[in-house]
Parts: structure tokens; sequence; C-alpha cells
């Protein structure tokens, strides 16, 4: 075997045009740089664009309307409403932008009241009746001007008080009001999936209390993991109360809501040990790339190695047959079977270096360009019940040797077609068909065809093995024991019927 390993091993690396595509495998991950570089330049915007967007188009709707146009407005009343709420959006937005107050910060609910209030008061000042206050703007006739303008004053001292504190413990106060009046109501339209909801809300808000921390804070990571809690139970809700019929809605909705179950346990699991994982940091609000959005994109690349994979395989056995020293070989005294494990062994390992080189570079481009400030995230994941945490870089190395097995799957696919046609264009074809768009096509008939079971076993949507770590099952594919057992069952039958047609045919 070490013999056929070393002829294989020239073979393979004896050639230009080889070493070429190991290279520009390679390359793939630096070309990842390029990559999140341009999804920087399409995706990331400052708290603040939004703010001077809004301002800008207000402004622009002023000047390009300085007087009444009958052609754009049915009277000039309607005219004269447009222009205050174009101003009022202006100085709320200005204000947002001076106070540092972002769209999701907990404030907003208040500044909103308090500019709706402002609304009102200049529209006063000018002199609008209160028919039109309440034709234009929605304003009721019965309003105190003197009480609106005393809440307002309050409103303002509580807004520049930055007292979230007090505002989460007033909102857990409401909430749990609110639950208690609905359990003790004798009609609740919805039941208990009203109820439900309203549980949840409250756990939500004695979450914020408990942690000290600004509802729904997109830029601090206990507020967005106390947000993803709610969110995954807001989904586990609907799906509880989901009267479908059909048997593969309800399985999958059965693993969307095992899902989001595992995703709320790492997430408690994240805040009892104050230990923020990836899933968590993805999610926070920043202006600039992080390494773990670095890592996301330039694991994009590592298809480059399966897509190696397949046109080494099918070169290594094909060309055999093209320049005809496949009839030399079988004169070497060595089992065809040897021959065939030889050329498995030496794809396998050339990928296993590819991968392992791959994962060394991402990691080296992303220490060096986004070092990590603050926490360290780890990557966590559930099983059997219970959340199991390691550091982020082992998770990414695992991520590849993920990727590793997946072109050991798609070479021992290639390796059997290859044996059987002798063709290599159709061998890598064959491969790369599988591997890129037969999965889809697979999804999009499952869908098409309402669901049949029949399609989730179906080997190749079933190859992704990443999910099953992320606790994220696509919905068409099988369980997860199911699944890896496809994939190990295909697995030894193609390595079964390349071995026997390799021996059988005719040299």
């Amino acid at each position: 075997m070490s013999k056929l390993f070393q002829n294989e091993w020239i073979k393979l690396f004896g050639r230009k045009g080889i070493k070429t595509l190991i290279a520009l495998a390679l390359c793939t991950a630096i070309l990842a740089v390029g990559i999140q570089m341009l999804s920087d330049r399409e995706t990331k915007v400052s708290w603040q664009e939004p703010y001077q967007t809004e301002i800008s188009r207000a402004e622009a709707q002023l000047v390009r309307y300085p007087e009444y146009d009958a052609k754009e407005w049915a009277s000039e009343t309607e005219y004269k409403a447009d222009v205050l709420r174009w101003t009022n959006e202006i100085q709320k937005y200005r204000f947002c932008l001076d106070s540092g107050i972002p769209s999701w910060d907990w404030r907003m609910g208040i500044v909103d009241s308090y500019f709706r209030n402002l609304l009102l008061m200049d529209a006063v000042r000018d002199g609008w009746n209160a028919q039109d206050l309440e034709r234009y703007f929605g304003f009721p006739s019965n309003l105190d001007l003197t009480e609106v303008e005393e809440t307002n004053k309050e409103w303002m001292v509580y807004i520049l008080g930055n007292d979230y504190s007090t505002y989460n413990k007033e909102q857990l106060q409401l909430a749990e009001e609110h639950l208690l009046n609905l359990k003790e109501s004798v009609f609740v339209e919805g039941g208990d999936k009203t109820i439900a909801l309203a549980q949840a809300d409250t756990e939500m808000l004695e979450r914020y209390v408990t942690y000290n921390v600004p509802a729904n804070a997109k830029d601090n990571w206990v507020s967005v993991a106390i947000s993803r809690i709610r969110e995954n139970q807001g989904k586990i809700i609907e799906w509880t109360y989901d009267n479908s019929s059909d048997p593969e809605t309800a399985r999958e909705n059965r693993m969307l809501m095992e899902e989001a179950n595992a995703s709320i346990q790492k997430d408690l699991f994240a805040l009892n040990n104050n230990m923020p994982s990836s899933d968590i940091l993805k999610d926070v609000y920043t202006e600039k790339t992080t390494y773990l959005q670095f890592f996301d994109n330039s694991f994009l690349m590592s298809a480059s190695v399966v897509i190696l994979g397949i046109i080494l395989a099918a070169w290594l056995v094909c060309m055999e047959y093209h320049y005809g020293t496949i009839s030399t070989l079988v004169l070497y005294p060595f089992k065809r079977k040897s021959i065939l494990h030889a050329k498995y062994l030496v794809v396998e390992v050339t990928l296993l270096g590819v991968a392992l080189l791959e994962c060394l570079i991402t990691l080296c481009i992303g220490k060096y360009l986004y070092p990590v400030i603050g926490t360290q995230p780890v990557f966590m994941t559930v099983w059997n019940g219970t959340v199991y945490w390691i550091p982020y870089f082992v998770a990414v190395l695992l991520r590849y040797l993920a990727v590793f097995v997946q072109a050991v799957i798609m070479v021992t696919f290639t390796v059997m077609i290859s044996a059987l046609v002798h063709s290599r264009s159709i061998s890598i074809f064959s491969g790369l068909f599988a591997y890129l768009i037969l999965p889809q096509i697979v999804r999009m008939t499952y869908t098409y065809l309402g669901k049949p079971a029949v399609l989730r076993y179906e080997m190749f949507v079933n190859l992704d093995l990443i999910h099953f770590a992320n606790n994220t099952p696509a919905v068409t594919f099988a369980e997860p024991w199911a699944a890896l057992l496809i994939v190990i069952g295909w697995w030894f039958i193609f390595r079964r019927v390349s071995y026997m047609a390799y021996k059988q045919q005719e040299i």
C-alpha cells in the first residue's frame, strides 16, 4: 500500500495543473477578505444613517414644495398638514441624533409620543381648529392642551434622565397587571395562546430588570440574548397552537420547535454564566466588521475543498484510461481493490491538508484584521438537553473538518462514476451536479409536490453536516440520526460499487 500510495502521489503532484488547482483552492480563503469588504460596503450602516436619510427626505420635500400646489394636494389645508409633519420629522430625527438615541433605544416610544404631542401643540399655535386636527392628524377633539404640555415636560425629563432601570420596572408592572387580568377574565380572545404570549412578555421584562440592561438594545449582548429568547418563545407558542392537519407540516413544526428550544437553552446558559455565544454576538449591532462575520463569509469559500476533491478524483481514475496506463498498472502484483484504495487515500490526504491549510489561513487573517475586543465568544450546541461549549476557534476547525467529510463523500461518488464510465468530463459534471444543483432541485420538488416524505431521505440534501452542530436543521432534511445513517449508507454503497466496477472491467 505504501508503494501504491507513493505512485499515486507522484502522479498527482507531478503535474503543474494539479498544483495550480490546489493553489487556487487555498487562495479562496484569501478571497474571503474581498467578499467581506464588499459585504460591508453594501450592508454596513451606522445607526445615525437612517435618521440622516429621513431628514434629507423631509428637507427635500420642503424645498420642492415651498408653496401650495393644487396639482399635488386636494386642499391648502392638506398641504399645510404635510408641511407640519415634515417639519416635525426633521425635529424628531435631529433630536435623536443630538441625544444619541438609536432606533432600537428603549426611549424611542416615548420620543415618538413626545413629538406627536409637539405636532399637536405646533398645529394649535398655527390656529388649527378641532375639526381639522381630528381630520388631518387624528387628534381627539377633547384634548386638554395644558395637560399635553405638562406631559411633554415630564417625558423630556424622563428621556434625558436615561433611567432605563425605572422604565423596565414600570413596564414589568404593567405586564404583570395585564397577565393577571387575562388569567382572571372569563373570555380572552385567542384563549391560552394570548395568555402564553403575555406570560412570555412578562418573563422578558423580568430578565431586563434582573440583568439591569436597556430593553431591546441591539448593541448590548445581554439585551440581545433576552430578545432572542422572547422571539423563540413566540415562535414555539405559534407552532404549538398551529392546527395544521398536514402531517409533514406538523413534522416540520416539531423540528422548528426543537431548534427554537435549543436556541433558548443556549441563550439562557449564556446569561446564567455570563458567557456570550457566537450566535448571540453575531446579532449584536456593530458598525464595523467583526471576526465572527469574517469567518462566516470566509467559510463560504470552503466549498472549494469539495469541488477540488471531485476534480482530483475524476482525474486520478479517468486519466488511467485516457492515457492507457491502466493496462500497465494492473500488471503490478497488486489487487485492483488496493490500487483503487490508494487513489482514494491520496485524494483524501490531499483534501485534509487543503482543509486544514484553509482553516489556518482563515484564522490568521481573521485574527490579524479583526482582533477580538472585549469578551471572548464561545460556540454552543445542545445535545440530549444539555448545553456544551467550546472556544470559537475550535468550532471553526470542526466546521472545516465537516466540509472535509462532505468532500470524502463526493470523492467516493465521483470515483464510482469514473470507474463506470471512464469519462473525466462526465464524472466531474456528475459530481458537481450532485453537490451543487441536485440538493436545490430536491428542495424545490419537495415543496412543489406537497412535501412527499420520501424526498427528505435523498442523500445529497442530508450531506450538509454543519447544521446539526448549530442545532438548526433545515426542515426538508431527515432527523439527525436518520440523516447520518443515510449519508453513511450511501457512502458505503458508492465505495462498494466503485470497487466492483474497477475489479471486473476488461482492460
